[in-house]
């Protein structure tokens, strides 16, 4: 598509939008603080909207700016399009019919689990000393062990 074709298409768009807004070319001038010619202009794909304006024109119309620049040469066909939604196998939506433990041994789950922070808390001060900063991003444990493990090869003796 040549640029003159893509100016004419989305001002044909803008005008369509703004049509189905029931919205006048002088309301839409006022929304986007341009005058009435200049939206003129841009539905007869005379000028060129700037990034700005599109984004104003956007907004004013209520919709995205994706939606308003959706534009394709005509008898372009897409190869595929992709589902709105993708369908969720059966066996991973099934509902879990009961509780996988009884009250008792999820209440020693949660401390198990304040005992495990607890012990976090001081891998990350062993971390902060070799300047990782936080051992669950960007495999800063991994780090951390490779780390010791390196500074401590070969074995004292050999």
């Amino acid at each position: 598509m040549d640029y003159l074709t893509g100016r004419q298409r989305l001002g044909d768009r803008i005008r369509t939008i703004r049509q189905e807004k029931d919205i006048t070319q002088e309301r839409l001038a006022e929304l986007i603080g341009k005058t009435t010619e200049h939206v003129s202009f841009i539905e007869r794909g005379e000028r060129s909207p700037s990034f700005e304006v599109l984004i104003d024109l956007a907004n004013a119309l209520d919709v995205t700016l994706s939606y308003l620049t959706d534009i394709e040469p005509v008898g372009h066909q897409h190869i595929a399009k992709i589902p709105a939604s993708i369908p969720v196998p059966q066996i991973l939506s099934d509902p879990v019919k009961e509780p996988v433990k009884s009250q008792d041994q999820r209440k020693s789950d949660l401390e198990r689990m304040q005992e495990s922070f607890e012990e976090i808390k001081l891998l990350q001060q062993l971390a902060d000393e070799y300047g990782i900063v936080d051992i669950f991003q960007d495999n800063g444990g991994k780090v951390l062990q490779l780390l010791i493990i390196l500074l401590q090869y070969p074995p004292s003796g050999s």
